[in-house]
């Protein structure tokens, strides 16, 4: 299956199950609080809404927890937890343990994506809890109170940054009870064992982050890393009887051998400042591959090629990425190959025209910089100013044949 109907069925099998279990719960927790059907109804669609939002947001980032089945398969039982926790929220109160399927993202994954766990979880704690409660401080309350836990666990790169995000986690608690309280002392006092679950869900919490960095008993290794898997999707790509490579080679020699030498001294290039050196060979070798359909939009055929033949997405958005006239890289390894290539193809324009001997090697490679800086080609690829300056210098030492 190719990676593009692989996602597909993916994300269609996630959101399925994130809309059943959102049905459930709302249900499960009408027949709890005694709502007729159209009140349960009404909730039903507005959980739809918030599920809708969820998922989309979820495929349009291409977000890869979706691919992974034992991320999936977590993240699944943390929201199933999530949402029981919810509803027990109406009986007892709970603390912030509701949260426990945002938490997990912000550990597993990116903030946005926890972020957004996050907002249909306070959407059904608004809508199944906060409804029959009527108490608006505990909406404004839960709401800062997640985003900093989120945000704050999103930060921990480090067994030893714990003790301080602990120490951040629960003052932040300790100012937002004082706060809620309206800095009245008797109602801390009368409030004395929700505080305490509160605090107690905070050491919970940051129980999971030590067993995440600690032991890893939840959230293991996969045997093999996502790097190291891209590697070797990346690497069957590049096999000199690959098929793809075999028509290539077929099509045209000078475009083969041009993309060639942008794949070699785009994977040198890449190691150079420490990118990856695997991806930038790749994106070198089928940034153009899309000309071999003939076609006016030759980036647009390479994406199509592309996911016809499987390219992992990193890979496909390098061939989007590369050419001036499109969109502008968003990684390191993109702007390399946009930059090898321009050298590359300037160097072999000059040499046709016979005015090589006029431009030196630097004047060549810091003609095409200046160029591209000055489009803003490379904002948003992440390479730093030490990382160009390097950059420039690889390439004027090793682009050309001497």
């Amino acid at each position: 299956m190719s990676e593009d109907k692989q996602r597909q069925s993916a994300d269609l099998i996630f959101s399925a199950l994130i809309y059943i279990f959102v049905i459930i719960t709302t249900i499960v927790n009408g027949y709890i609080c005694s709502q007729n059907l159209m009140e349960i109804l009404s909730d039903i669609i507005v959980s739809f809404m918030g599920v809708y939002i969820f998922t989309g947001f979820f495929k349009r980032n291409d977000c890869d927890i979706v691919l992974s089945k034992s991320s999936v398969r977590w993240f699944l039982i943390f929201f199933i937890v999530s949402e029981a926790l919810i509803v027990a929220q109406n009986y007892i109160f709970t603390g912030t343990l509701w949260l426990a399927a945002a938490v997990y993202l912000s550990l597993k994954s990116d903030i946005k994506y926890a972020l957004a766990s996050y907002g249909l979880l306070l959407m059904q704690y608004a809508l199944l809890v906060l409804k029959h409660h009527k108490d608006i401080n505990l909406l404004i309350f839960s709401a800062v109170f997640g985003i900093v836990l989120l945000y704050t666990f999103a930060q921990i790169n480090e067994i030893k940054n714990i003790p301080y995000a602990f120490a951040v986690i629960m003052l932040l608690s300790l100012i937002l009870i004082i706060v809620q309280s309206e800095f009245d002392i008797k109602i801390i006092k009368d409030n004395i064992s929700t505080n305490v679950i509160l605090l107690l869900c905070n050491i919970v919490f940051t129980g999971a982050v030590l067993i995440r960095y600690g032991h890893g008993i939840f959230f293991r290794k996969e045997a093999m890393s996502r790097k190291e898997k891209l590697h070797k999707r990346l690497m069957k790509l590049l096999e000199t009887d690959y098929v793809l490579i075999n028509s290539f080679h077929e099509y045209s020699d000078e475009l083969f051998s041009h993309s060639m030498k942008v794949s070699m001294i785009s994977r040198d290039a890449a190691e150079t400042i420490g990118a990856d050196e695997v991806l930038a060979q790749a994106g070198g070798m089928f940034h153009e591959i899309g000309r071999m359909n003939n076609k006016k939009d030759y980036v647009k055929e390479g994406v199509s090629i592309g996911k016809k033949y499987g390219f992992p997405k990193e890979l496909i958005h390098i061939i989007k990425q590369h050419s001036a006239g499109n969109d502008c890289p968003e990684t390191e390894e993109a702007a390399i190959v946009m930059l090898s290539d321009c050298i590359l193809s300037s160097n072999e324009f000059l040499v046709n025209k016979g005015k090589r001997d006029s431009v030196s090697d630097r004047q060549l490679v810091e003609s095409v910089f200046n160029n591209r800086i000055k489009k803003g080609s490379l904002s948003k690829s992440g390479l730093t100013d030490d990382k160009i300056d390097k950059l420039k210098e690889y390439y004027i030492e090793n682009a050309f044949d001497n």
